[in-house]
């Protein structure tokens, strides 16, 4: 397998093709890891100049959904994640994805009238 040389000093966050068709009865986790596949390398997210490429943003989302699981977590749940908008967003949607669980996120700069709604 030949390795791909990619400029991971770009601000690139995104990959070289489209999503033109997928499976609509796959979790968020498998659509993320078939796709990017080709691309593990590119940045996925990022955040206060901490870059990470898809191969992080799946090892460590494998990581979080062993330890949801471990905490008790499984197919079918709903955990809430209070944080502001950066990585462990993506992680935590993409391995509670991977158990089959589902995430209520809300941004802890919401305003008590957004949450209402």
């Amino acid at each position: 397998m030949s390795q791909k040389n990619y400029d991971l000093n770009s601000e690139k966050y995104h990959r070289n093709k489209p999503i033109k068709e997928f499976d609509l009865n796959q979790t968020m986790y498998s659509l993320v890891t078939n796709e990017c596949k080709d691309d593990m390398d590119l940045y996925a997210t990022g955040f206060m100049g901490n870059n990470m490429t898809y191969r992080d943003l799946i090892i460590s989302s494998d990581t979080l959904a062993q330890a949801f699981y471990n905490a008790g977590v499984r197919e079918g749940d709903t955990v809430s994640i209070f944080t502001i908008n950066m990585p462990i967003v993506q992680q935590c949607m993409l391995s509670l994805s991977k158990i089959g669980a589902t995430m209520a996120w809300i941004d802890l700069r919401s305003k008590a009238k957004d949450v209402i709604k």
